[in-house]
Parts: structure tokens; C-alpha cells; sequence
């Protein structure tokens, strides 16, 4: 073999030899084939539409109330020999002295006449929230889930105005089992996995495996005589500078 040959056979082998090329996974000329993550909108996701409803007062504070009418509240058990709700009656038109004048208060209930808002969130409405929660007649089942549905509807509407900034809570004042179909654990467990609203319970007897009494994840109070009730609905204000300013991302 000549000298010629033997070279170029030398070189060949060397090329067969040497390493395949590497590629940076960051160039864009290469496609990956690992599956594209879908990002979940943070909330509140705020279309184009609704850009041009944005609030004057961005950190304004929200509390959304759910009111259980249903018949049991006319008991007198579980709140100190007085019918339950003439205590939550009294303890709520207390708490309302006490909000800040400039928080936007809305109150939904369920009691003989339907499950529905009856004040929505605005700020200058105290007069109607009194007048509202005198007029609420147990008899009734309880639809605790539908009715926080509707409340975290509410709130997430004012979120959006606020662009997601502020406090926003959402108080459950009850003493019951839902009625079947109607239980609260599914949109309980949306709120606090996709959401920064505060979740407040205010219960008469309600046991620790209920959806709306989980430690650590739900400010759960008991009410079982006016005073009591009373300090559960003040926590809702007590808790709120550790939440002065959110963004949830």
C-alpha cells in the first residue's frame, strides 16, 4: 500500500472515530420533544374586555358573607339557650359597626324565601346589610355549596376591578349539613387552591370534618353564644394586615 493509500484510510478512520456533534437544548433550530406545559391564568384572569372596569382604590378590602337561614338556624341549641339566629343577628349588625368604611361588604342567603344575594359587594351600603339580615326567616335547607359558589363568583368579579389586589374574604355563618347534591367541598377546595381568598367559618357545632372546618387552611370559629360569635367575626378583620397587600401569581 502506498503512502497516499495509507493516509487517507488513516483519516477516514479518525472521522468514523471522533464524537457525533452536540446541540444546546436552548438553540431554537433544535425541537425538543418534551410536552409544552398549559399555564393555568393566575387569578383572577382578567380579559380584554374587561381592562377598561378597573377600581379607583385598588387595595380596597372585600368580605363576602354566606348566612345560613335554613330552618335549624331557628334552634336554640349550640348558642347559649337563645335562638341561633337571633345570635347570629346581633353578632353580625355588631361586626358591621366595626368594618372600615371604605370595604366593600356583600351578604348572600339562603332562608324561606330562596338562595340568593340579597346585598351585593359595595361600600356604602350598611343600612341595607342591617335591614337584610333582620329579614331573614329560618325555613329552609342548606345549600352551602351553591351559595359559595355564587359568593366566590362575587368576589372574583371585584378582584378583577382591583386587578387582583386587595384582601378578600369570604365568611360562612352556618350551622349544618349541606343538603345532598349541595355540599361545599368541591368549590371550597377551588378557592383555596386557585385563589388567596381568606375562607372564614363561623360554626354552630360543626365538627372537625366538615369542608368548611380544616385547620390550617380555613379560619374556623365557634359559635356557641353572642360573644363568641361575636370575637369570630372580628377575627375576620384581626386577620386582615397580614394580607394588607395581594397579588396572587
Amino acid at each position: 500500500m502506498n503512502y497516499l493509500k495509507l493516509s487517507g484510510l488513516l483519516a477516514l478512520l479518525m472521522l468514523a472515530s471522533c464524537e457525533q456533534p452536540t446541540f444546546d437544548v436552548n438553540d431554537k433550530d433544535v425541537k425538543s420533544e418534551a410536552p409544552v406545559e398549559i399555564v393555568t391564568p393566575a387569578w383572577p384572569f382578567i380579559s380584554e374586555s374587561e381592562q377598561n372596569k378597573i377600581s379607583t382604590d385598588l387595595l380596597r378590602k372585600n368580605i363576602y358573607i354566606v348566612f345560613d337561614g335554613s330552618g335549624s338556624m331557628a334552634d336554640r341549641d349550640c348558642s347559649g339557650g337563645s335562638p341561633k339566629i337571633n345570635v347570629a343577628r346581633t353578632a353580625f349588625n355588631d361586626f358591621l359597626g366595626n368594618v372600615p368604611n371604605e370595604a366593600n361588604v356583600g351578604l348572600h342567603v339562603f332562608d324561606r324565601q330562596g338562595n340568593r344575594e340579597v346585598v351585593p359587594l359595595d361600600s356604602n351600603n350598611r343600612d341595607e346589610l342591617k335591614q337584610a339580615i333582620n329579614g331573614v326567616v329560618p325555613r329552609s335547607g342548606t345549600p352551602l355549596g351553591p351559595a359559595i359558589e355564587n359568593a366566590y363568583s362575587q368576589i372574583t368579579k371585584q378582584a378583577k376591578n382591583q386587578l387582583g389586589y386587595g384582601e378578600y374574604h369570604i365568611v360562612v355563618i352556618t350551622d349544618g349539613i349541606a343538603n345532598s347534591g349541595h355540599e361545599p367541598g368541591t368549590i371550597v377546595e377551588t378557592i383555596l387552591s386557585e385563589s388567596p381568598i381568606i375562607v372564614h367559618t363561623i360554626g354552630f357545632c360543626i365538627g372537625t370534618r366538615h369542608a368548611l372546618n380544616r385547620p390550617g387552611e380555613v379560619f374556623y370559629k365557634a359559635a356557641d353564644d353572642r360573644k363568641s360569635l361575636t370575637e369570630g367575626l372580628q377575627s375576620v378583620l384581626a386577620e386582615s394586615p397580614d394580607y394588607a397587600i395581594i397579588k396572587f401569581q
